[in-house]
């Protein structure tokens, strides 16, 4: 846990801090996507889809991590969040649009990751900002 209260990047209710999405932000801006991200975003969709189906069959964790290994191995963030029991599907969507309209040419990588950082500063920091006292931020 560091200093501020959160574990990897990660606040105790489960959401990021602010450093974390600063951080990320910093690290998109400069780091190229190592492949075509409309292809990502299609075998990210594919391959969430595939999961959300071997749970809906019922099949463990272990099993599912063996039959998306390829996945799992290759995005273990991703794979750990999606095979959560109540993960935040509209925050996977968001990416996974932000990912299509850099494929596209409509977003560069910077302002994909501005938009996703906007977005979870709404959710997370926002409220939690208006319901603590100036006094005591």
């Amino acid at each position: 846990m560091s200093g501020n209260g959160t574990t990897n990047g990660r606040n105790s209710d489960g959401g990021f801090s602010p450093d974390s999405v600063r951080d990320a932000a910093r690290i998109a801006e400069n780091e190229p996507t190592r492949f075509p991200a409309r292809e990502r975003g299609i075998y990210l969709q594919d391959s969430i889809r595939e999961i959300e189906k071997y749970q809906a069959a019922g099949r463990s964790l272990n099993e599912i991590k063996t039959l998306m290994f390829g996945f799992a191995e290759a995005y273990p963030k991703l794979f750990d969040m999606v095979t959560r029991p109540s993960y935040d599907k509209a925050q996977v969507r968001t990416m996974l649009s932000m990912l299509d309209k850099m494929g596209t040419g409509e977003l560069s990588q910077h302002q994909a990751s501005i938009i996703v950082g906007q977005k979870l500063l709404n959710k997370y920091i926002t409220p939690t900002l208006r319901s603590t006292p100036p006094s005591e931020r």
